[in-house]
């Protein structure tokens, strides 16, 4: 799946969209209050040059959103020993900010790898 395409077929009214990615969701959120650049409303998905990431887990009816981080985070959230190869994107925070398309392309990735072999 191309992460871009996807996102801009689901884009919502906020600039945020949740991607199914194996057993996570990738949640991308562009704009003016998102660490993406440009930081600007209203664009296709495809003029972000850097984007805002977290992998969470699929959302529930009335729960609060689980965040799935690499071990080495120190922010509260599910730990994921598949995430830790892109450690460095996340710092020690529970989102990856100013993101490249191709690293959310290979999260995805990653994602989808991690649930074929049942390690998410």
């Amino acid at each position: 799946m191309n992460i871009v395409d996807h996102a801009e077929t689901l884009r919502a009214l906020d600039h945020n969209v949740h991607i199914p990615a194996g057993n996570v969701v990738i949640s991308i959120a562009v704009g003016e209050h998102s660490y993406c650049r440009p930081k600007v409303n209203a664009l296709p998905f495809a003029a972000y040059e850097r984007i805002e990431l977290a992998v969470i887990e699929p959302p529930r009816p009335n729960d609060w959103i689980r965040f799935i981080v690499p071990e080495s985070c120190e922010m509260s959230g599910i730990k994921a020993p598949w995430l830790n190869r892109f450690a460095h994107l996340f710092g020690s925070d529970q989102v990856a900010g100013y993101i490249t398309w191709e690293d959310a392309q290979a999260i995805v990735d990653a994602a989808c790898d991690a649930a074929e072999s049942e390690t998410v």
